[in-house]
């Protein structure tokens, strides 16, 4: 039954922390009525894989997809949810790319049907909720944050009875219910139009009836917006930045003199996601909404109340009639479209039309025009200065020539399907209407320049900054918000100051900066700064923690070079998300107080870091630390942390664990477990030892050899093989892989991961040895302590010649 809460549930599960700490790697995807098996597989791989790569997966075969996907799920354990499935053939066209390598992966399905899920399936059916579980959910949506008043205590839950135990039904109209005044006789009103023996529809037991009734309580200027969600295709995952500028540009969103149209049309977002018509998938990093989702009912809701007031026409082939006169138009096809729509009623159009400057002509009134996605198929964009009424335009490649006719354009999207860099026309420097340019791959503006008139400019994004010029065109856009650029000159720093109302900063430099320090400035209105390859020292980290209003940062690949990064105070006040990725530091020394308001913190790829400074558990905001593809000390680190706030009371932070390794968060617990076991194990051992012989710069050369082989709070010999007991995990290729096995260079991490012993013994290597409190753990992840190297092999075997030599020479070295 749709809307009983199947993918609610799922989603939960699939978000929970206990989950994400359990599983190495969780896709999602979803299949719908219309299944495309490339699509399906796309999801997936995009789940699974690098942003960077993200983009590449479309131009990538079919089977090439398949056996990227069957690669990454490789001997770890992953969890696969495949949504709202409505055939048979779904699972056995996907089973295949899936490894089943009994380490307790699991594959879930949503369907409304039984019969579309493997036949050894473990089933779970969601049942309808009873009448006082339905009143606690209407209840919860309306009073949030206080009960029930006595006075609408019986007809809210006479209400919640009527929606026949469906959550979507609930939710829908405890949405209605909020948003009206909380009198008895305005909710008597709304009981009366929901007459049970019409909830639902006897033929499609759906719910359309309530549904209909909360689009009717809709205020007039949000009901165009909230239709407009049945133009994008079934369970599509709606980017917010793409809605928002679309409703701006079809002329919904109601002009406010202190309020940018932006602003508007988040606000309008928010009443509708209030209304529970709307669900948000995925939150920016500072918590606003990235992306949204439409229940499969709604939008069908939509679809049938647009066809009736010829609001928009959606379809997914040719089958519409240049005669038609339909307001905006929508083809979701899987290939390049050949039907000519005609018409000057039309004021939107949606497709991949083959050879569309055909259609310019006949659509001269047209104010959104979408031509994406493309299909590999090349067609000109002639005669486009026709549509002078143009306001959003979104096309895979820079219009040549976008003359001076597209006056009214606000939105300009190229989304490049090849790497070579787009060029960006003089002609584009003089659209005064323009607020977001949007430029997928890198751009350059053309040699010939001139001086920019775009000053309702709001949005930039991707662009080379290689000179001055390029500087003084930017900062010719003074109410520029969001900037993404690429500075090509490694002894140039732009000079943004002049633009003061810039939040979002994105600056990613092709070489080192090898300029002077003081030239490094950023804007004091930034919010969000990301920065990659500009390679400064850590010492200029202040440069940063001082900006007054930073939220967000981001540091990637080798942003800041050094060794250590020793944070100061008063700096970083206001951070609330930082994120660490690729970056070359091996010590983080910090407190509490310098990242007061922290919530969240990512660390993604940096090898060299040896742990998690424990002093960011005791910031009382932070609520998750995630570690992607990192090292085990670092990850171990990060558990413990989380280990020692559950300890304290603190039930809020979540540490997730992502790693290309084979070992799960669940091995992490347990090895923190076994550290404090040694380590109050240790702590006795060590009272009644007798401390004469310590690690210290106080030993002879006799006491250190002695040290070295048993003679030490451990009672274990550092040299590999010799003694009763030495370590057994020794972190080295050719002792901890059997000499039968035959491997290549990327295959040895089963037995990296392995809980036996090397199969091999390393005889006279000297691993890497104890802590300065005398303890060392014996694991094969820890490398820090357990490899052997020749630095340290050398100068042993040297104070042991030295000690056995009768040479002066060798004797005056000790």
């Amino acid at each position: 039954m749709p809307g009983v809460g199947k993918t609610t549930r799922a989603r939960m599960l699939y978000n929970h922390g206990s989950i994400e700490g359990y599983f190495d790697k969780r896709a999602w995807c979803v299949v719908s009525q219309t299944y495309q098996k490339r699509n399906v597989l796309i999801d997936i791989l995009a789940s699974l894989s690098s942003k960077e790569k993200k983009d590449n997966n479309l131009k990538i075969k079919d089977e090439e997809l398949a056996l990227d996907i069957h690669k990454i799920l490789k001997r770890r354990r992953y969890l696969i949810i495949i949504d709202d499935v409505w055939c048979t053939n779904v699972w056995d066209d996907l089973n295949r790319y899936f490894p089943d390598d009994l380490n307790g992966s699991r594959i879930m399905f949503t369907s409304r049907i039984r019969d579309t899920t493997p036949v050894d399936s473990i089933f779970h059916t969601v049942s309808l909720l009873g009448e006082e579980q339905s009143w606690s959910l209407l209840q919860g949506n309306v009073f949030p944050k206080e009960p029930c008043p006595p006075q609408l205590l019986g007809i809210g839950k006479r209400i919640a009875a009527k929606c026949g135990g469906l959550p979507l039904a609930v939710v829908v109209a405890a949405g209605i219910l909020a948003n009206l005044e909380k009198e008895e006789s305005i909710w008597e009103k709304v009981e009366k139009k929901l007459d049970s023996t019409y909830i639902f529809d006897d033929d499609t037991n759906n719910c359309s009836k309530i549904l209909e009734l909360s689009y009717k309580h809709l205020p007039n200027y949000l009901k165009p917006c909230f239709l407009y969600f049945g133009t994008f295709p079934e369970d599509k995952r709606i980017s917010v930045r793409k809605l928002t500028w679309l409703w701006i540009a079809e002329g919904f969103i109601q002009r406010e003199q202190y309020k940018s149209p932006e602003h508007l049309a988040e606000e309008y977002l928010l009443d509708l996601i209030n209304r529970s018509l709307l669900l948000i998938v995925e939150r920016r990093n500072d918590g606003g909404i990235k992306a949204c989702i439409i229940h499969d009912l709604l939008r069908e809701m939509c679809l049938r109340i647009a066809y009736k007031e010829n609001f928009f026409k959606s379809t997914q082939h040719d089958n519409f009639s240049m005669y038609e006169k339909h307001h905006r138009l929508c083809v979701h096809s899987t290939s390049p479209i050949y039907g000519r729509p005609f018409g000057l009623n039309c004021r939107s159009l949606f497709g991949h039309f083959s050879q569309p400057s055909f259609i310019f002509p006949q659509m001269k009134l047209l104010r959104v025009m979408d031509l994406l996605p493309v299909f590999d198929e090349f067609y000109e964009l002639e005669r486009i200065d026709l549509l002078v009424q143009l306001r959003y335009l979104a096309v895979d490649r820079m219009p040549k020539p976008l003359v001076d006719n597209l006056v009214n354009l606000e939105v300009l999207c190229v989304e490049s399907q090849d790497d070579e860099v787009i060029y960006i026309p003089s002609c584009i420097l003089r659209m005064v209407n323009l607020r977001h340019l949007r430029l997928k791959k890198e751009a350059e503006f053309e040699d010939y320049r001139e001086n920019s008139q775009m000053e309702n400019l709001r949005s930039f994004s991707f662009v080379h900054i290689d000179n001055k010029l390029d500087e003084e065109i930017l900062n010719c856009s003074p109410n520029l918000l969001k900037l993404k650029c690429k500075c090509t000159n490694a002894t140039l720093f732009p000079d943004l100051t002049s633009l003061t109302s810039l939040e979002s900063l994105k600056m990613v430099f092709k070489s080192v900066f090898i300029g002077e320090l003081t030239e490094v400035n950023f804007p004091s209105t930034i919010k969000e700064l990301t920065l990659s390859q500009i390679g400064l020292p850590w010492g200029a980290i202040s440069i940063l923690g001082t900006l007054p209003n930073l939220h967000v940062l981001k540091l990637e690949f080798n942003s800041f070079w050094g060794y250590e990064w020793e944070t100061s105070d008063g700096e970083f006040q206001e951070l609330r998300f930082l994120k660490l990725e690729r970056i070359d530091l091996v010590q983080w020394i910090t407190c509490s107080e310098h990242f007061p308001k922290l919530q969240f913190l990512v660390v993604n790829m940096c090898l060299n870091l040896k742990n998690i400074p424990k002093e960011l558990g005791d910031i009382s905001t932070l609520q998750k630390i995630e570690m992607i593809n990192c090292e085990y000390w670092p990850c171990i680190s990060a558990v413990q942390i989380e280990l020692e706030q559950r300890e304290n009371g603190n039930e809020e932070l979540q540490v997730i664990i992502t790693t290309f390794l084979s070992w799960s968060k669940e091995q992490l617990l347990l090895k923190c477990r076994e550290i404090e076991e040694e380590e109050e194990e240790h702590e006795n051992r060590h009272e009644e030892f007798n401390a004469s012989i310590t690690c210290s710069d106080n030993l002879s050369e006799e006491e250190m050899a002695d040290y070295v082989l048993g003679s030490n709070p451990m009672n274990m010999s550092y040299l590999v093989g010799y003694g009763s007991k030495y370590p057994q995990y020794v972190h080295h290729r050719g002792a901890s892989i059997p000499t039968y096995a035959n491997t290549g260079c990327t295959d040895g991490f089963k037995w990296l991961n392995s809980t036996n012993p090397n199969p091999n013994v390393a005889v006279g290597a000297l691993v890497g040895g104890p802590f300065l409190n005398d303890t060392y753990i014996d694991s094969r992840n820890n490398s820090m302590q357990g490899e052997p190297t020749t630095y340290s092999n050398a100068a042993f075997i040297g104070l042991l010649s030295g000690l056995i030599t009768t040479s002066s020479l060798v004797e005056s070295f000790i």
